[in-house]
């Protein structure tokens, strides 16, 4: 069996666009004889190698809602540890700038007008 386009550069190629040049290469009948080992190796590849990320945010979600804490709203709880993570990109809160836009979102006349508009709709 002969391929043809097979790529010429295969050993500089990351594992999921070698797979993937793999999968777009035909043979002289325009076949491609791979397409399911190329298939499997791609969704091989999607496998998360550890759970560590998802269990940090599992861990950040039981600090922020505990129970004294257990009425928080979905919006809140998100909005808490979106904030958490964004000062953790700024490695801590003594780095940390705040936007205007994001001051303004902090206001007591904005910050809870989601929650009282779902009350007087209601």
């Amino acid at each position: 069996m002969f391929l043809t386009k097979f790529p010429d550069n295969f050993k500089e190629l990351s594992p999921d666009m070698f797979w993937l040049s793999i999968k777009q290469c035909k043979d002289h009948c325009d076949c491609n004889e791979f397409n399911e080992l190329c298939d499997f190796a791609l969704n091989a590849l999607l496998l998360p190698h550890s759970s560590a990320a998802c269990e940090r945010v599992f861990s950040r979600m039981n600090s922020i809602k505990t129970k004294s804490r257990n009425t928080l709203l979905l919006s809140t709880t998100k909005s808490l540890l979106l904030a958490s993570q964004c000062v953790s990109k700024a490695d801590g809160c003594g780095k940390f700038d705040a936007t205007k836009e994001m001051l303004n979102c902090m206001r007591k006349s904005t910050m809870y007008l989601d929650i009282w508009q779902s009350i007087i709709k209601t």
